[in-house]
């Protein structure tokens, strides 16, 4: 019986590698317009439907989808599974993230089926969100071969999406409703992209850009002025017109650090060391005026703009999201994209994984309900996140020491300490032995307490009364005694 059920399992492996290699269309020589990227996730959903979900976040201003492929093999309804996304071509000339993304998407699913044990953890225990194409009208416009700024990079308004989510830097930390109420109406693009975060609680994500090679970590900005002014500051009011070429130099800008840096810079490090090129100090031959310590520099450090996707990912979501520059050229030539393909898959798998180090669990009340909305956050690290409507929560963290606090409305402050324990061996499978799982208890607050400022109920005033009564009578027989005597 059990050399038949192998048999037949065996028999369904086939199969489905045979599936596999009749559905791999995906092709390494060419870049695919909006239409061919369209047709390809919609074949491949449909071929692979027990393992992907095709859906759209909404539509650009010329009615294109925006496309994204859900990848995962758990349950819908399993609880505690982390959720990351993958975005491409935000600038419509930058391309070669839509590829890489489109090749990351087969990967998965075919090395899923032939068995990689990683690959089967990740899938097993992770969502992966994946939108190729941001910014599909402007793709449409953007002409091959240009590694310079140009055609199609901002959508179809002229605008750049990557300068129009809410700036929160300039309300001095009480950013949040203000930047939401203050922000211009939005491009469709970014409005769906905003929404798209608001249903789903990210973990982490990542932004693929072209023109240079560099893991780049929040912030992008700074608090309380803007770039032009903080320019400003640094270099006088009578080098106005050099303010543009500046932000070309690493050198002298200031860094705009995060609460956790530690751990962005850990997520852009791994990154950069598994790159076969990103890690040097000058990767670009044709830019040899940058260079970038390790692979990976500090968004302000680099060049300061506000309005950026990463800086509200982090600050409206606390999802940590890096973006990566992936190419030396903007828009290479279609012969190096295999080559991409090739030099990004074992950094864009370490990533992956980094999503099961740190903190997760479940906000619970005293009755073990899960308890959603529950503002969570971490001693000396002033960015809180919510917990999931599910009552989930995750943080990425590194080995150590951490307070965790969690506040609700109704309910008592929570605080507590954790530790995230390190991995016991250096290989990168041993990364799955630094997560913690750890539910935070949240003891209502007591109704029936009567406040320092409050009025006392009926009850307590008819106890208080009686008690008085009994007094009285004790005292009112004491001095009968006394006279009687």
């Amino acid at each position: 019986m059990n050399n038949m059920a192998s048999l037949v399992f065996a028999v369904l492996a086939q199969m489905a590698l045979l599936s596999l290699r009749s559905a791999d269309c995906i092709s390494l020589n060419s870049y695919h317009n909006y239409t061919q990227m369209k047709s390809t996730m919609e074949n491949f959903t449909r071929t692979y439907s027990n393992m992907t979900t095709l859906y759209s976040i909404g539509k650009s201003v010329l009615d294109r989808e925006l496309l994204v492929v859900n990848i995962s093999t758990a349950p819908i309804n399993k609880l505690g599974v982390p959720n990351v996304k993958i975005l491409g071509n935000i600038h419509g000339d930058e391309p070669m993230g839509r590829e890489i993304i489109l090749h990351l998407m087969e990967h998965l699913v075919k090395e899923y089926i032939r068995g990689d044990p990683i690959i089967r953890f990740i899938l097993d225990n992770t969502r992966i969100h994946l939108l190729p194409n941001m910014n599909p009208d402007g793709s449409e416009l953007a002409v091959e071969g240009n590694c310079r700024s140009g055609r199609g990079r901002n959508n179809i308004n002229n605008h750049d999406l990557n300068r129009q989510f809410p700036d929160f830097f300039r309300h001095n930390r009480s950013h949040i409703p203000i930047a939401l109420s203050t922000s211009q109406s939005m491009d469709p693009e970014v409005q769906a992209v905003i929404d798209w975060m608001s249903s789903i609680p990210f973990v982490m994500s990542l932004q693929l850009h072209g023109g240079n090679m560099v893991a780049n970590y929040p912030y992008d900005s700074f608090f309380g002025e803007s770039p032009n002014e903080r320019l400003i500051r640094l270099y006088g009011t009578d080098n106005v017109e050099a303010i543009s070429k500046i932000k070309t130099k690493v050198t002298k800008n200031e860094p705009a650090l995060t609460p956790d840096n530690d751990m962005f810079l850990h997520l852009a490090l791994t990154y950069a060391r598994l790159h076969p090129t990103m890690h040097l100090k000058r990767p670009c031959p044709s830019n040899t005026n940058l260079e970038f310590d390790q692979g990976v520099i500090n968004g302000a450090a680099w060049y300061a703009f506000s309005g950026g996707m990463a800086d509200y990912n982090y600050l409206y979501h606390g999802c940590l999201e890096l973006t990566l520059e992936i190419s030396c050229c903007r828009y290479p030539a279609p012969e190096l994209i295999a080559q991409h393909w090739k030099e990004n898959q074992n950094a864009l798998l370490s990533w992956l994984q980094q999503v099961h180090r740190g903190i997760k669990g479940f906000v619970l009340d005293e009755t073990g309900s899960r308890l959603a909305n529950v503002s969570i956050s971490l001693a000396y690290r002033n960015v809180s996140f919510m917990s999931s409507a599910r009552g989930e929560y995750w943080r990425v963290l590194l080995p150590g020491m951490y307070y965790i606090e969690a506040s609700k409305d109704g309910y008592e402050q929570f605080r507590d300490r954790v530790k995230v324990p390190a991995s016991s061996t250096q290989l990168e499978s041993s990364i799955f032995e630094t997560l913690l799982e750890y539910n935070i208890t949240l003891q209502s607050i007591q109704n029936d307490k009567v406040g320092q400022d409050e009025e006392p109920n009926k009850s307590s005033a008819v106890t208080l009364t009686c008690r008085h009564c009994t007094n009285l009578c004790i005292l009112f027989v004491l001095v009968f005694f006394l006279f009687c005597k």
